[in-house]
């Protein structure tokens, strides 16, 4: 025959409820059991009894509203009860079906074996304790095992050393997301039976390692891990670089922990021909920005490590880093310098000015003329593309008077420095 089908979970839609009518007085909740099929009840002496589903758990209700769990069956569902006369039970099961008699009285020895709990994460498992009320002759121990599937199967650890001590014992068990206890009670004849009230179990998610996902100067990214996933091909540079920027460069950071411990972060730094990092900054906390005064270290091409840790939530056997070194990037404080600036006069009056535009590490960005103090008008590369430390250029005059014309060329690079140099025209009158 096929194996028997086990009922198809807990309900959903929360608990459900027992309710006390007393007449004249209306309707009061007696007891809510969440996740829980209610299928049986009946009064035995002060205690009324609960036949549930789906973990097939008689559960005893007490005049204080406080639950007990009575017995726990291999079946499923105790589908119904019924009293006798005198005390004691009949119990009907269901998944597998059978009787089973619960007499009036206690046994010598019992367990009870808890749902599984999910730690939500991978955790190492501390501590077990738990409060009893044990007389004299009255016995209570407990063990635990850990898993990683909701439910128990071969696949989980060994159940641990059986604990006797309820004030606490550390437990020696495998990390694991999910936690079974599994609970003895043993008595004498006519000594009654112990109780069970509490279990507390420690733990702690297993440490996971920070996450640096994006690192930005000013507004040129060095680290993004989206646009390094979706990054194809040669990339193209535009020219003007980043949009400029003075010698004070914000950095910029994005980074998380999968446990959400709080995260310190250091800064190093180093021009791509050394070979030790220089501290920057370090220790920082609660902060996603820092800013730096490149003032304080030569032009050059230059990397950054950034680092974060989980020091301050974690202890140093078990705390987590996550380090990243950036694209090479340009500190630029040095203007450029406008060169071999030359005029030729034209036939028709006007002048033609060439020059040279140079800088030592930055693209060049732009150009600007002005004459006799005037506006500034723009002038290009010979070969119309800022793209180069090198710019040729050249510029056309209008028709100049005569007397004394001076032109300033300004040049400015793509890390905002501006240069610039002069010629002064002398144009003769006319004889």
């Amino acid at each position: 025959p096929p194996a028997p089908r086990r009922s198809g979970g807990a309900p959903s839609g929360g608990h459900n409820s027992i309710y006390r009518i007393v007449p004249s007085e209306g309707a009061s909740i007696y007891a809510r059991l969440p996740g829980t099929f209610l299928l049986g009840i009946g009064m035995m002496g002060e205690r009324l009894l609960v036949g549930t589903g789906p973990h097939g758990r008689l559960l005893a209700v007490l005049p204080d509203t406080r639950q007990m769990v009575v017995e726990q069956f291999e079946a499923a569902d105790i589908s119904a009860l019924s009293l006798l006369p005198g005390g004691g039970a009949v119990l009907a099961l269901s998944n597998p079906g059978g009787l089973r008699l619960l007499e009036k009285g206690y046994r010598s020895s019992g367990k009870l074996l808890s749902k599984a709990f999910d730690a939500g994460r991978l955790a190492r498992w501390g501590r077990l304790s738990w409060r009893a009320s044990a007389e004299l002759g009255q016995n209570v121990r407990l063990r635990l095992r850990t898993g990683n599937s909701a439910e128990p199967d071969e696949h989980w650890a060994e159940w641990s050393d059986w604990a006797t001590d309820q004030a606490g014992v550390a437990l020696h068990v495998p990390p694991g997301r999910f936690a079974q206890f599994e609970a003895e009670f043993s008595t004498h004849p006519g000594v009654g039976t112990p109780v069970l009230t509490e279990v507390e179990v420690s733990y702690r998610e297993l440490n996971r390692k920070p996450r640096i996902t994006a690192l930005q100067i000013d507004e040129l990214t060095l680290l993004n891990e989206e646009s390094e996933r979706q990054r194809s091909g040669p990339q193209a540079r535009r020219p003007g670089g980043d949009g400029g920027h003075g010698a004070v460069r914000t950095i910029k950071w994005k980074a998380s922990d999968p446990n959400k411990d709080e995260l310190t972060f250091d800064i190093y730094y180093r021009e791509v021909s050394e070979k030790d990092w220089k501290p920057l900054k370090e220790n920082i906390r609660n902060e996603t920005s820092y800013k730096w005064d490149t003032a304080r270290v030569p032009a050059g091409r230059y990397l950054l490590k950034f680092v974060a840790k989980d020091n301050l939530a974690r202890s140093p056997a078990e705390a987590l880093s996550d380090e990243k070194v950036t694209a090479p990037f340009i500190v630029d404080n040095r203007a450029p310098e406008v060169l071999e600036l030359r005029a030729k006069r034209r036939g028709d009056g006007c002048y033609e000015i060439t020059g040279v535009a140079k800088d030592g590490l930055s693209l060049l960005v732009s150009i600007q003329v002005s004459h006799n103090a005037g506006d500034w008008e723009a002038a290009f590369p010979d070969d119309g593309l800022f793209d180069a430390t090198l710019e040729p250029f050249s510029f056309t005059t209008e028709k100049l008077e005569p007397g004394e014309h001076v032109f300033v060329f300004a040049a400015t690079d793509d890390a905002k420095n501006t240069g610039s140099g002069k010629i002064v025209l002398r144009v003769p009158g006319q004889k």
